[in-house]
């Protein structure tokens, strides 16, 4: 299926109207079902649809590993997800987060995870950090067409990226490169994940679930994803843009050259 199509449009620039072509992305809907129950539905990009359910399944906490995956059928706008049944379908972490998070729940999950800490060497020069991003925006190939989606990334201590999604929701981005890690077998605690959305307290729980030590973004960081951020021991950073990397939680993952840590 198409990530984009080409469309007619009207432009009106300088008191003149033009009829132009233009791209625009694509949209599905994916109906997903786990054992046989509704699971959610997606809107999301037609890419990495399989990495998008596998990756959700992991940061979501429903599953730890591929190998509770017993199959994965996706036929159009339906997908149906058979897991070992280890009792109850485990319940979605994210539960726990509405969808407008208040102080009161933010406090409610720090006291909940208490004690939990991402436990990880993993570093990355604050240098090949920058170049990463870079790299993530000269890939993002349907955003360059459309403007119309996020991108997100991994990034190993080197700077080089190794997975890379974009998609029109900034989690669903981030789902496909943990899908697409778990399917190459990539060690999440060694990398660090790049993000183009702005961090949202979700966003930082995902990673937590899965054990990823880095988030950094280009865009910026809410007061209560920052607060997550440094009670799960994730390093987190936003704005990196140009030259220029704004550091939130628990910077001793970003190193300058030639020195141990910030």
């Amino acid at each position: 299926m198409f990530v984009s199509v080409k469309i007619s449009r009207i432009s009106i620039a300088r008191n003149k109207i033009e009829f132009l072509p233009d791209s625009v992305a694509v949209e599905v809907f994916l109906k997903v079902f786990v054992n046989g129950k509704p699971y959610v539905t997606f809107l999301a990009s037609p890419s990495m649809l399989k990495e998008l359910i596998i990756g959700n399944l992991l940061s979501e906490g429903i599953i730890s590993g591929l190998e509770e995956i017993e199959e994965i059928r996706i036929d159009n706008s339906k997908a149906n997800v058979e897991i070992l049944k280890n009792g109850e379908t485990k319940e979605k972490l994210s539960g726990i987060l509405p969808l407008y998070c208040t102080e009161g729940e933010i406090n409610k999950l720090e006291k909940m995870t208490k004690g939990f800490r991402i436990e990880s060497d993993f570093k990355i020069e604050a240098k090949a950090l920058i170049e990463s991003f870079k790299e993530l925006h000269r890939k993002m190939s349907v955003f360059r067409i459309t403007g119309c989606t996020h991108g997100a990334a991994l990034a190993n201590e080197e700077g080089k990226i190794v997975a890379l999604a974009e998609d029109l929701g900034r989690h669903n981005a981030v789902d496909k490169v943990v899908g697409y890690a778990a399917l190459k077998g990539l060690d999440l605690k060694s990398h660090a994940l790049l993000t183009t959305g702005r961090v949202t307290p979700l966003l930082v729980l995902k990673a937590a679930t899965v054990g990823i030590p880095v988030v950094c973004s280009s865009s910026a960081a809410t007061l209560s994803s920052i607060r997550l951020a440094k009670a799960f021991n994730i390093t987190l950073a936003g704005f990196v843009r140009g030259n220029r990397i704004n550091i939130y939680a628990n910077p001793q993952r970003i190193t300058l050259s030639g020195q141990a840590e910030i």
